[in-house]
């Protein structure tokens, strides 16, 4: 799991201009990864309090179905925001493949 952002953001970075919709996929996943990380740092504090535990698995458990959601988005064509993303890049989502 934690070689697959890499992987995502190598692909992302030389396939970006290419293509505006790869371009605003790749913004939604990078909104959600940077959004996921500050999550994760919240929680692992809140670990010493034991709910940091269940907030952590939830936060994993989000990943997993938001990033199976995205990708069957994009198959789709269709540019998905990610929920509770905090919104660093625009994201526009009118763009279709």
């Amino acid at each position: 799991p934690s070689v697959g952002w890499i992987l995502f953001l190598v692909m992302w970075v030389t396939n970006k201009d290419q293509s505006d919709f790869v371009k605003q996929c790749g913004r939604s996943q990078i909104n959600w990864l940077i959004s996921l990380i500050i999550y994760a740092v919240v929680c692992v504090p809140l670990c010493f309090i034991c709910i940091g535990f269940l907030l952590l698995a939830a936060l994993v458990l989000c990943s997993l179905v938001f990033t199976i959601i995205a990708a069957i988005k994009a198959n789709e064509g269709v540019v998905w925001k990610f929920p509770l993303t905090i919104p660093f890049m625009p994201v526009d989502t009118s763009v279709s493949a």
